[in-house]
């Protein structure tokens, strides 16, 4: 267990300086200087317990529970962008995560498998609102309480040929199911909706090849759908919010090793040249969707001296 006490201050003191041309004769049509003095000071007192039993030999089981908390930063009160606003009363994140799981290991074999929860008070997201000439613009602030609960697993298995493990051929995965909503919300367009950006199934699945200098593997990683946006908009013409697929990707890597001193390696990313996305831009290059990269290959060649 563990008790810990935090003061956290934050400042700012300064000007900047914000000039808009016209976009054809650039002419300037606005140029204003601001000044801001913002101090903001707090403290808080997080608690945490973690307990581990162990079951036999090579396995045990085990609980963490602990609680959370996001200050806020200056990236959620400095906002560059035009088309978005900084709520004045913004404030920090709290909240508590707990798990339980239970963990295995032997020579050739791993597994680690756990539930968790964790609860977000006053978790901060971006809304809409309109302005005073009835344009919309799109709010930071605190939209309301959010949970999240799941599972995760880690499995691991090695074959090997001969207890002198010449070559080795490894298998393992890695995946999560993420049940993430918002509670009820002042906006009542989040209520008991998804989360944004959490995918509800995130999986990763591998098998690695070794022998002797020589070593290989090849990754696959799928994402589930998700939302960009605490509304759950599935389009958006300015393409701000909106689904972000499901996809798959499929990376390969080998190493050779010369010698002690030289070693040889290839990568090949995004193998089958799928075409996806991860995330969108609310500002520059946007409002737009970032694509993923193509099909790409790498050569490295490794000296040590």
């Amino acid at each position: 267990g563990g008790l810990r006490y935090e003061y956290i201050q934050t400042q700012a003191l300064g000007s900047y300086r914000q000039i808009n041309y016209h976009p054809l004769t650039n002419e300037v049509l606005f140029d204003t200087t601001y000044n801001e003095n913002k101090s903001n000071s707090r403290s808080i007192f997080l608690a945490g317990l973690g307990v581990t039993y162990k079951v036999s030999k090579n396995s045990s089981v085990y609980s963490n529970n602990s609680q959370n908390y996001r200050g806020i930063n200056f990236s959620d009160i400095r906002i560059s962008n035009p088309n978005q606003k900084v709520d004045e009363n913004i404030q920090d994140e709290k909240g508590f995560n707990t798990d339980l799981g239970f963990k295995k290991r032997t020579d050739n074999f791993q597994l680690d498998v756990s539930g968790f929860f964790l609860y977000y008070n006053n978790k901060i997201g971006v809304v809409n609102q309109k302005d005073s000439l009835n344009e919309f613009f799109r709010l930071r602030t605190n939209i309301g309480n959010a949970y999240s609960t799941g599972l995760e697993l880690y499995a691991e298995y090695q074959f090997k040929n001969s207890d002198s493990a010449s070559f080795k051929t490894t298998v393992f995965v890695n995946g999560s199911y993420v049940h993430a909503r918002y509670g009820k919300s002042l906006e009542s367009a989040y209520s008991n909706k998804q989360i944004e950006l959490v995918p509800p199934i995130t999986l990763k699945s591998g098998i690695k090849f070794q022998l002797f200098n020589w070593n290989a593997s090849l990754l696959a990683t799928y994402v589930q759908k998700h939302f960009t946006d605490g509304t759950n908009a599935e389009f958006d013409p300015n393409a701000v919010a909106g689904i972000i697929p499901s996809y798959y990707v499929l990376d390969f890597s080998t190493r050779y090793k010369i010698n002690k001193n030289c070693e040889i390696k290839t990568e090949i990313n995004n193998l089958t040249n799928n075409k996806y996305i991860t995330r969108r831009a609310s500002a520059y290059p946007g409002p737009i969707i970032i694509p993923s990269d193509e099909i790409n290959f790498y050569l490295t060649l490794g000296i040590t001296l």
